[in-house]
């Protein structure tokens, strides 16, 4: 399984990048979870207050917009992610079509065909800056 997270300014230039590759079959609503929590520690990591996630799995935006008793694992899991987005003065999760991120998903090809992880920073590798531009725009 591959996991990316691409961290932005408000301009949308590349502050920080990581693919981590997991070496385990994961199922892919539990991997985008993941993912989604990763990108709130890395948010509150950089003291950001205001930010704005951006995912293709509409099943966790509307878990997360529905706050319905879900006793779950999954539920449980959600909540927390609630309180977490709660540490933000201003927080948003926006669903976008997997086509929209393109440097997100080449990062996360890239970690599982290679089975290793990539973190960088404003100093993103050279091969994805045509990805960077277009997912910009």
């Amino acid at each position: 399984m591959g996991l990316s997270i691409i961290l932005r300014d408000s301009n949308g230039f590349v502050l920080y990048g990581k693919a981590i590759f997991i070496d385990m079959a994961a199922n892919p609503k539990w991997a985008e979870l993941d993912a989604l929590l990763v990108g709130i520690r890395l948010a509150q990591s950089f003291n950001f207050n205001k930010v704005i996630f951006k995912m293709d799995c509409a099943c966790i935006i509307n878990r997360l917009c529905k706050h319905k008793v879900d006793i779950t694992i999954f539920g449980r899991h959600i909540k927390e992610v609630r309180k977490m987005l709660d540490s933000f003065s201003k927080a948003e999760v926006k669903w976008v079509n997997r086509g929209s991120n393109k440097v997100v998903d080449f990062l996360c090809k890239w970690s599982f065909s290679n089975c290793c992880n990539l973190t960088f920073e404003m100093d993103y590798p050279s091969n994805i800056d045509n990805l960077v531009i277009i997912d910009a725009i």
